[in-house]
């Protein structure tokens, strides 16, 4: 049964044929059937199972494997299957960064854009370039700050010291040294960038020569 066929079976009425032939074929007496389905191109399993032959018989809601779990199983995959896309497309070694976020969810990318404008106003002289395989910015040849996405977030790399002064404001979100990690949907603030950088610029020109 492909993807539609399953989307099908989720919205539909458990009196009705396309549901009672679905549960038999997982199994009406008990048995653990496995049914696969491609859902966006990558092949996906997971398995439908009947506590008990009463139970389906009556077509209950109430079974452990019912409609909502099969709904919920088929969207679950479908967004596995995202970000498996996005994983693989990010593991190609981009050149540039709009190489790097052209694979991204919209979200992640809107996120990292916001990211990347903000940096531009706080280092204008700074160049855009790719270390390591994920975003950076070089001043005077040298690395300043990064940045880059995760399958389940998205990071911001000032350094240490720009964390460790601006630590108040940093209390809502995860960090570690060097790190910020942020939700797409809830952005970096353009001022907090915007300091962060400018102190790892300052921090920079103490250490000059």
């Amino acid at each position: 049964m492909g993807q539609r066929g399953f989307k099908a079976l989720a919205g539909s009425d458990p009196s009705d044929a396309l549901w009672r032939n679905a549960c038999h074929y997982a199994g009406l007496f008990g048995l653990l059937r496995e049914i696969h389905f491609a859902a966006s191109g990558v092949a996906a399993r997971f398995r439908v199972r009947c506590s008990s032959p009463g139970v389906m018989a009556a077509y209950g809601d109430n079974c452990p494997d019912s409609r909502a779990n099969i709904s919920q199983a088929v969207t679950s995959i479908e967004n596995q299957s995202l970000i498996s896309q996005e994983a693989e497309a990010m593991s190609a070694k981009p050149e540039t960064i709009d190489e790097y976020l052209a694979p991204l969810s919209h979200e992640k990318r809107a996120a990292l854009e916001k990211l990347r404008r903000a940096i531009k106003s706080a280092a204008p002289k700074a160049e855009e370039c790719i270390s390591y395989q994920i975003p950076a910015f070089r001043l005077g040849g040298r690395l300043l700050v990064a940045f880059g996405a995760a399958a389940n977030h998205c990071a911001f790399y000032p350094g240490a010291r720009p964390l460790a002064v601006h630590k108040d404001e940093l209390k809502a979100y995860d960090t570690s040294k060097g790190t910020i990690r942020f939700q797409a949907d809830s952005p970096l603030r353009a001022a907090l960038v915007r300091k962060l950088v400018k102190t790892r610029i300052t921090e920079r020109a103490a250490k000059q020569p």
